[in-house]
């Protein structure tokens, strides 16, 4: 491909790159190489850069050949759509060609490669996506994006339907940046959002989930999502009603915490959505807050006792939402104790294996617990009473 030299002659910011990311920019030389997206818009916020996304006029082939040769690690990780992942020092950097849109169906795109940049910024979502830094500290803004992020405001490139039928997903990403970068919601932008709504059933869970929980970890969340439900959003995602203040009671919650204090008590709701998916820890983790608010609501065990029913994280989270600080900043430094009695411990009292014998650790359990736990010497004499009166 050729190398166009696409120079604003603004020179927007002094932000040194690290030596690695410069070095990665000159083995991909004599190619254009610009960092993309995320990272510019961290430069130019003043905040921290959490990914490092690259965009190239060399070819995916190209890529992988200068990189090998320069002995720096490469990956294909997308290779067929243009994207490879260099790694150096552990940290990734996902390096794309430029591309261009040759057909849509709503939820991917088949691309051809291009080595204009300006080509390359149309096909993006949102004009504070399409900025481009090189390595001089020169900006090359075709959207005029540097202005809709000094200005708060997030918009589609282009016609904003059209954007959005080519993949709906963007209708959710445009939530995620909104609440991110937006002081209000741009009007022509969520209007469409609102109008094509339905195309979000058409998504696969996994991708619907991704972009929520990302969403949920923004502190703006309660905001973004009391908008999303005026606007019929999650009626269409099967999502309970959201009530702000239930987020605003913790806002250091993290985002599987959101969703418990959302969705509460209705949480079996999530786990059988269809548009949704979780992972077994996640799952187990909204759980073991379900638990530990029901039994700090019926019995208000010990902090430990708590703890030890569910999790200590999930014990932490009901005692900080009740507001008990001394109870918190107790569990905090404790160390949750491990039932001293096993299965083992049961057969060796002569007893014949079977379900007796969960019941009798239950029982033995149970009265550990009630007894502030303890030591094994203890739950064995407990263990011979049981024992001789069992046989």
């Amino acid at each position: 491909m050729a190398n166009p030299q696409y120079r604003t002659h603004n020179r927007v910011t002094s932000f040194p790159f690290p030596a690695q990311l410069n070095n990665l920019i000159a083995a991909l030389k004599p190619a254009e190489t610009r960092l993309v997206g995320g990272a510019v818009r961290a430069i130019l916020t003043h905040t921290p850069i959490t990914d490092f996304d690259l965009a190239t006029t060399a070819t995916p082939t190209e890529v992988m050949a200068r990189l090998q040769a320069a002995d720096i690690k490469v990956i294909p990780t997308g290779i067929e759509h243009g994207t490879v992942t260099a790694v150096i020092n552990h940290q990734p950097y996902e390096i794309t060609t430029l591309r261009q849109d040759v057909t849509t169906d709503g939820r991917r795109a088949t691309v051809s490669f291009t080595d204009d940049f300006t080509l390359d910024s149309t096909r993006r979502d949102f004009t504070i996506n399409a900025l481009y830094l090189d390595e001089h500290g020169h900006l090359f803004d075709p959207q005029h994006g540097q202005q809709d992020l000094t200005e708060g405001v997030v918009r589609f490139i282009g016609d904003a339907p059209t954007r959005i039928q080519e993949d709906a997903l963007r209708i959710l990403r445009f939530c995620r940046f909104s609440a991110h970068y937006a002081d209000t919601l741009d009007a022509a932008s969520w209007q469409a959002c609102q109008a094509h709504q339905a195309l979000l059933t058409t998504l696969s869970a996994e991708r619907i989930s991704q972009e929520l929980n990302t969403l949920m970890a923004l502190p703006r969340a309660g905001w973004m999502l009391h908008h999303m439900q005026q606007a019929g959003l999650l009626n269409t995602l099967n999502l309970p009603a959201f009530d702000p203040q239930k987020l605003s009671v913790q806002p250091q919650a993290t985002p599987l915490q959101r969703w418990f204090l959302w969705a509460s008590p209705q949480l079996n709701t999530l786990f059988t959505n269809p548009l949704l998916t979780w992972s077994k820890a996640q799952k187990t983790a909204l759980q073991e807050l379900t638990t530990a608010a029901e039994l700090w609501a019926t019995t208000q065990p010990t902090p430990l006792v708590l703890a030890y029913r569910t999790s200590k994280a999930a014990a932490l989270f009901t005692l900080q939402c009740a507001g008990n600080t001394k109870a918190v900043a107790e569990l905090e430094h404790q160390i949750l104790p491990i039932f001293p009695l096993t299965g083992q411990d049961v057969l060796d009292q002569g007893l014949q294996a079977g379900p007796q014998v969960g019941k009798i650790l239950t029982e033995i359990e149970n009265w550990w617990l009630a007894a502030d736990f303890p030591d094994r010497e203890a739950c064995l004499r407990q263990l011979q009473l049981r024992a001789n009166h069992t046989t």
